[in-house]
């Protein structure tokens, strides 16, 4: 089947071609200014690409739901997970770098006559649109009801793998920690504390998890520890403690009734285990006040400790 042009070089560079990586490559690390027509300059970067390529992911899959009633995705996993890839790359660098590399595109570009005016509103746009993008990935990560490729009961869209669904949870977080302690706070106290009743308990734990591994990164900007110290305990008692809790009574119930529902559930166990380890990392949390968190919950503290122990 035809691919659109964004998903094509996802498909070249899967393939090996250096012509489609080098692509990839400049389009993750510049902007790039069109003045075909002087009147309405514009930029194409990362957030340009990430853009259209989900389009183009969804009319692909939409299509080929349409050809054919098989249950798997549109042979677009990979794609996407590359995709994913490139999105995590770009959500590191904060909103204030990719300011400045479009001034940099501007300043550069010989044929850009646009007044201080136009300029800034170019990278307004380009802040818009990573905006944009954020809000589409938080809404595959957080609302499962985004898998389908079409209203049927039938076909996953590539969007719904795990890796993906993981590397999405990055993303966001990723995009929250370069953004500073500012966004950190926002994100955890609007979003995920909440919310976190509603949100799928596989994403949930995900996202808390990086929340913590991207804050403890060194690139991380200044005042991110304390920041994430102030929201520890919260997050702690309030988001994985309760999930973890959850997950290992769905476990045990599980166990004998359903292979798969028993792997998911002790998938999200571990998971939540490995983001409370990342919070005591980039933090100063101790085990005592886990052990107190986990018996005000009624989580067995002996169950968390062998699982961090187990993966030392």
């Amino acid at each position: 089947m035809y691919m659109e042009p964004a998903l094509e070089i996802l498909n070249r560079a899967l393939r090996g071609e250096a012509g489609a990586r080098s692509f990839l490559e400049r389009t993750s690390s510049i902007y790039v200014l069109d003045v075909t027509d002087p009147s309405k300059p514009k930029t194409y970067g990362c957030w340009n690409f990430i853009h259209q390529a989900m389009n183009e992911v969804e009319r692909f899959e939409a299509s080929y739901a349409q050809e054919t009633s098989a249950p798997e995705s549109a042979g677009l996993v990979g794609h996407v997970r590359l995709l994913a890839t490139m999105a995590l790359r770009v959500a590191r660098r904060g909103p204030a770098s990719d300011k400045a590399l479009i001034r940099t595109c501007i300043a550069n570009a010989e044929h850009f006559h646009g007044t201080a005016g136009q300029a800034q509103w170019l990278i307004d746009l380009n802040l818009e649109l990573r905006e944009i993008v954020m809000g589409r990935i938080a809404a595959m990560a957080f609302d499962f009801s985004f898998h389908r490729r079409t209203p049927g009961p039938q076909g996953l869209s590539a969007f719904a793998d795990p890796v993906v669904m993981d590397s999405f949870c990055a993303i966001l977080s990723a995009n929250a920690v370069s953004s500073g302690p500012g966004a950190i706070r926002h994100f955890a106290t609007e979003w995920i504390i909440p919310s976190s009743r509603n949100i799928p308990a596989f994403a949930l734990a995900s996202v808390v998890l990086h929340l913590a591994a991207e804050g403890a990164r060194g690139s991380a900007p200044a005042g991110t520890r304390d920041t994430l110290q102030q929201l520890s305990q919260q997050t702690v008692s309030i988001v994985l403690v309760p999930t973890l809790a959850d997950a290992i009574m769905e476990n045990a119930a599980s166990l004998e009734n359903s292979s798969s529902r028993h792997e998911v559930s002790a998938q999200i166990a571990a998971m939540c285990v490995k983001a409370i380890t990342a919070w005591c990392n980039a933090t100063d949390m101790s085990l005592p006040q886990i052990r107190h968190t986990c018996n005000k919950a009624n989580v067995s503290y002996f169950f968390v400790l062998s699982h961090e122990l187990r993966s030392k």
